[in-house]
């Protein structure tokens, strides 16, 4: 999605999980029932196995925008700056390199805080802490005020 490696990374990941999801559920009576009575879904399992698609949406039909369409609806986007807050430890370095990229050639105003040592969720206080400061600096910054 964001680059060449980082996509062949996640089918990877993907497609190893998928394997492994898979292997448990050939242990299940129900599946080889479904493979007896040729009720499994082969197209949407080759996907998973792929890596194409998470085993459990592999048979879903997916409506998003492809990346392309989706990042010219950005470019034309003309609302207000936007604050990304990224956690460098969840894995998604490549999206928070993409997406710096792509607001510096857009000339799009952003800015980019990373939350050292945070999981993807930020869960834990002193995360949720550095967020609403972040957040609280950046709208006093632009001089906008919401109660």
């Amino acid at each position: 999605m964001f680059s060449g490696a980082f996509h062949a990374a996640r089918r990877a990941r993907r497609g190893a999980s998928a394997l492994g999801a898979y292997a448990r559920k050939m242990l299940l009576p129900q599946t080889w029932g479904k493979l007896l009575k040729g009720r499994l879904n082969l197209p949407a399992i080759r996907q998973a196995l792929g890596g194409d698609r998470t085993h459990e949406d592999a048979a879903a039909t997916s409506h998003a925008p492809d990346t392309a369409t989706g990042m010219q609806r950005l470019r034309q986007f003309s609302g207000p700056p936007a604050l990304r807050v990224w956690q460098p430890r969840s894995g998604n370095s490549p999206a928070r390199g993409f997406y710096q990229q792509f607001v510096n050639e857009a000339g799009m105003e952003a800015l980019f805080h990373d939350v050292d040592g945070a999981n993807h969720n930020f869960y834990g206080r002193h995360w949720q802490q550095e967020v609403i400061h972040t957040t609280l600096q950046w709208l006093a910054e632009r001089g906008r005020k919401y109660g």
